[in-house]
């Protein structure tokens, strides 16, 4: 498994206007691009090679396993979803294509084998299957959605063609998007692709997580209370955690936990619960001054599918000889991973 660095940018301002949003990995640099994640289990394999991302199975393997490219990007609104695919190689019926996961359900469309092109377009309540013969050669794979209803299509270089298309109201929520070669068989061929050109252009992309404030912080300099925040949670990439509008160039204290509390500590509230990982933090900002002082924590985060809807507690105490007892309290934060 092969865990990559960073978070995806903020929403956009205007979510309403088409293809606003836009990401595009060409495959064609030394790593991948940091919005990604490859996970591979045991005889599968994803490597940059050629400008190109080739997945492949070892010969034996007869596991229904898998290589996946996964992304951290939510994408809202209307959407392209688009990837290339060639050096196609599927013997034994392995399934190759683009997916898109929503908290309803799942659409995909994807070769299996190397004559048949499927596609499922799944919802509460479900729809349905397509399929039809088509060679697996060079061809660009397309999930798009134009306001409740999603198409799904496919282009050997005449254009783009539908296969599949459905509209429900369940079918309009966020979104992500996946590529994946799958061994859906069994099969113990040999099997190999290459991905190129993985691009979404959206309407928006939105963090699939949550912030929920709870209790109340302590004024410190100035009678400013500081603040923590966090950035939008996500399995496999990293955490960042920002301590706010205390004083220039003091010191914080970061605790972070499973659980919440509350008891009194030093004139304020302790609000994250036992066991807690506690992180100091010189801020920035100049010495003295009221609000000035900032700083961030980066810490990195292995994928495991259990951090889904878990939670993490925020807190910070800010040492500042203006306030009541000498420290200055944020609130409490629950950073809240998505859900799906």
């Amino acid at each position: 498994m092969r865990i990559l660095l960073a978070i995806f940018a903020a929403a956009l301002a205007d979510p309403s206007a088409l293809a606003q949003a836009s990401f595009t990995e060409s495959f064609g640099g030394t790593t991948v691009d940091a919005r990604l994640v490859t996970r591979t289990l045991p005889g599968f394999h994803a490597d940059l090679v050629n400008g190109r991302l080739a997945v492949s199975k070892d010969p034996g393997v007869t596991a229904p396993a898998a290589a996946r490219l996964l992304d951290s990007l939510v994408a809202t609104g209307d959407f392209n979803a688009t990837v290339d695919l060639d050096q196609l190689n599927l013997a034994g019926n392995a399934s190759l294509g683009i997916a898109t996961t929503h908290e309803f359900g799942f659409t995909d469309v994807f070769f299996i084998g190397n004559g048949s092109l499927y596609s499922n377009i799944f919802v509460s309540p479900g729809f349905g299957t397509q399929w039809t013969n088509v060679a697996a050669a060079a061809t660009t794979l397309r999930i798009r959605r134009a306001g409740n209803t999603l198409y799904e299509e496919f282009d050997q270089g005449s254009g783009f063609v539908t296969l599949h298309s459905a509209t429900h109201p369940n079918l309009a929520g966020p979104v992500r998007v996946s590529l994946f070669l799958l061994n859906e068989f069994g099969s113990t061929a040999a099997q190999s692709a290459t991905f190129d050109n993985f691009s979404i252009q959206a309407a928006a992309f939105a963090c699939n997580g949550q912030n929920v404030p709870y209790g109340a912080g302590t004024q410190g300099t100035g009678g400013i209370v500081p603040r923590v925040d966090s950035a939008c949670l996500y399995p496999g990439l990293p955490m960042s955690f920002d301590v706010a509008d205390g004083v220039g160039g003091g010191f914080a204290i970061l605790a972070l936990g499973f659980q919440p509390t509350s008891q009194p500590l030093l004139g304020g509230t302790l609000l994250v619960g036992a066991p807690t990982f506690a992180f100091v933090m010189l801020l920035g900002g100049a010495s003295g001054i009221a609000g000035a002082g900032d700083a961030t924590l980066t810490l990195p985060l292995p994928f495991d599918s259990g951090w889904f809807g878990a939670s993490l507690f925020l807190q910070a105490g800010v040492l500042d000889a203006q306030a009541a007892q000498g420290v200055a309290f944020t609130a409490g934060l629950e950073a809240r991973f998505p859900n799906w």
